[in-house]
């Protein structure tokens, strides 16, 4: 069984990996604790299968959405208005608003199962009697599934800090790997590296890190 709990979107400040994410309030946090919330510190990074629409006009554009919900709180109600915002919404509003791509397909409240007991009391303490059956929702699990994405991590942080014990931190892991992926490029060795880059990405660009394949 797959369960998601959170999205957001990877982002690189200061030299730093945050996720810019929506909890309370809409901030960016660390992504090193952010990964930490997952099981086994379990994680899985995506990024657009078309990286040329992410042009450098279109990353500003992106940030500039982004820091319109610095700060708002956390909708508990999954309301699709922007008063608050919940996390796959936040996600799905920034791509949609600078780039026109909708990540994932929208759905009504109506269209999830809302049987299970333990929900419908949830949804009675939400809602009460007036259940808004017809509100859009974007889930993080249709966000996941988009065809509009591939994946380019899967893995537990726990267990890459473990393969590398110089690494106290995904900076230091990716610190120890370029180095590392040059050195053996320089050999004239023939290798396949998985990743994307050799420099991290900026802004909104998924993160990629290089392992080689002998």
């Amino acid at each position: 069984m797959r369960i998601l709990i959170a999205c957001a979107a990877l982002y690189r400040e200061g030299g730093r990996w945050y996720v810019y994410e929506a909890v309370q309030p809409v901030q960016l946090t660390p992504f090193s604790e952010w990964t930490k919330r997952g099981k086994d510190g379990h994680f899985v990074v995506k990024r657009l299968r078309d990286r040329k629409v992410l042009t450098p006009a279109a990353l500003a554009r992106m940030k500039t959405v982004a820091e319109r919900y610095r700060g708002r709180d956390y909708d508990l109600y999954f309301s699709w208005s922007d008063d608050r915002i919940y996390c796959s919404e936040l996600v799905w509003k920034i791509y949609q608003t600078a780039t026109r791509l909708e990540i994932g397909k929208l759905q009504k409240l109506r269209d999830f199962d809302l049987s299970h007991p333990a929900v419908r009391q949830k949804m009675r303490e939400r809602y009460g009697t007036k259940i808004p059956s017809a509100e859009p929702v974007i889930s993080p699990s249709a966000m996941f599934d988009s065809g509009l994405l591939i994946e380019v991590v899967r893995r537990s942080l726990s267990s890459t800090i473990r393969s590398f014990p110089h690494c106290g931190n995904l900076d230091d892991y990716w610190a120890f790997r370029t180095p590392l992926i040059r050195r053996f490029a320089a050999m004239g060795r023939e290798a396949r590296v998985e990743g994307l880059r050799t420099e991290p990405p900026a802004g909104f660009s998924a993160l990629t890190l290089p392992a080689i394949v002998p």
